[in-house]
């Protein structure tokens, strides 16, 4: 990771918690399902990425 990723990150944070009010739980629930929307992607990406090179 670096400096301007977590940068953004920490802005993520204050947004969720500022603007849209979420609690401490909801608030890892949200990370925790960007989190495996992250795994589960990658073999979309993977199988997209190889239809659209051959």
């Amino acid at each position: 990771m670096n400096l301007t990723f977590m940068a953004g990150f920490a802005t993520w944070v204050l947004f969720a918690k500022q603007q849209l009010g979420l609690s401490d739980t909801q608030y890892r629930l949200l990370i925790s399902v960007s989190a495996i929307g992250a795994i589960a992607g990658m073999p979309v990406y993977h199988f997209s990425n190889r239809e659209s090179a051959a």
